[in-house]
């Protein structure tokens, strides 16, 4: 049974390109109709839909956004083949690796130990001192955080999205949307 997909935007191009994107059985419709299950709003000129659908948000601004602009077209169909979005991204202890979006990313032993610190936080803050002495302990400088941060970025953060959040008051956390719910 083919799943509808309402994408609400005036960009013919990113119409063309989600609907060019999207696996078989997708339909897409330029309108939110009966049958539609999942709905893609593009929230620099279109408002949210009223409805009860469950939509995801895209935008090549904004932050908060659930795909950032542009995006792969590999992106689209995972995240609409994730019937609950509960986790986009988990990991694997055994194997010590990531899995976002259905893709396994390597990760060095400090870069699964800190991701799994702030994974484990769901979503709150994590102090810079907590983080070093959960993942390092004492006698490391806190420097050696914002190195292996910067390192997980790169490895987590390749198709635009923003998965570890800062505070300079707070410290680090994982983006919500990517963690469950």
């Amino acid at each position: 049974m083919a799943i509808t997909v309402s994408v609400l935007t005036k960009d013919v191009y990113l119409f063309q390109k989600i609907r060019l994107a999207l696996r078989e059985g997708f339909i897409i419709s330029d309108k939110i109709l009966p049958d539609t299950k999942r709905c893609l709003v593009d929230i620099d000129n279109s408002p949210l839909p009223k409805t009860e659908n469950q939509y995801l948000t895209m935008s090549r601004v904004s932050e908060r956004a659930d795909i950032k602009i542009p995006f792969s077209t590999d992106a689209v169909n995972i995240i609409l083949e994730n019937e609950t979005h509960t986790a986009l991204l988990s990991l694997s202890e055994e194997e010590r690796y990531a899995t976002l979006r259905d893709k396994k990313i390597k990760l060095t032993e400090a870069e699964f130990a800190l991701l799994k610190v702030l994974i484990s936080n769901k979503g709150e803050f994590t102090s810079r001192e907590k983080i070093l002495d959960e993942v390092w302990g004492e006698g490391f400088d806190r420097g050696v955080v914002t190195v292996y941060l910067h390192y997980l970025r790169e490895k987590l953060e390749r198709e635009g999205d923003k998965i570890i959040l800062s505070s300079h008051k707070q410290g680090y956390k994982i983006d919500e949307r990517f963690i469950g719910g």
